[in-house]
């Protein structure tokens, strides 16, 4: 007999193979596109200014999705600061090496838009909906909360890594020229964040989370 932590467990992990690939589809393209406009066409030239989700899917970002807060990563984009202008350098490498930070906030706040949506719809606490609902909206909720769940994560990722980009590029412009090992180095640190605090992060996920249903629950009463 499968064990009710087991349909849970597949249920999660089928609801963020889901939202992966759009994800990094969209984050990977916005990345690539902020950097096209701010004059680095490294990107472009790669072939990541696409949104076909196969090739900004990464091997092992997928892999790591069955390892619980289920955090799943995109490739890598390749980018070029030397190809931005001097003008208002800062600022625009402020945007380019936080271009997949700004698109993961986007995407959650989509998210959350959404299941304020179905929350709205069905006027009432989703906690008190589950027993109530379709198999096809449970699904839904599933895949919504997943999507916030993978872009949180991403987004506390990505902010770090860009942080230690600036960093390097302004404080150890010589390390930045060797690129494999610097951007290694660079996601080594978050990914290890994640890996070793996940079972908190996904507690205060789940925290938030119900924060949230009570919030627009008491609102739409």
């Amino acid at each position: 007999m499968i064990k009710l932590e087991t349909i849970e467990f597949a249920q999660n992990l089928i609801s963020y193979l889901v939202v992966y690939f759009p994800t990094v589809a969209i984050a990977g393209y916005f990345e690539s596109w902020i950097a096209k406009k701010l004059g680095d066409s490294t990107a472009q030239d790669a072939g990541y200014l696409t949104l076909n989700p196969l090739i900004h899917m990464d091997p092992i970002g997928l892999a790591i999705l069955v390892i619980p807060p289920h955090f799943g990563f995109g490739s890598r984009i390749p980018l070029n600061p030397s190809n931005i202008s001097r003008k208002f350098e800062k600022i625009k490498l402020f945007l380019m090496y936080f271009a997949r930070t700004i698109a993961h906030l986007f995407l959650t706040i989509f998210a959350l838009f959404l299941l304020i949506l179905i929350q709205t719809k069905f006027i009432g606490n989703l906690d008190t909906l589950i027993s109530n609902i379709s198999p096809f909206l449970f699904s839904v909720i599933l895949v919504v909360t997943a999507l916030i769940n993978l872009n949180i994560l991403s987004f506390v990722v990505y902010f770090i890594i860009g942080l230690l980009r600036l960093f390097i590029h302004f404080f150890l412009p010589d390390l930045e020229n060797r690129s494999p090992l610097v951007n290694f180095m660079i996601f080594l640190f978050p990914f290890l964040f994640i890996l070793v605090l996940g079972p908190y992060i996904e507690y205060v996920l789940r925290l938030f989370l119900l924060k949230i249903n009570f919030l627009f629950g008491f609102l739409l009463k």
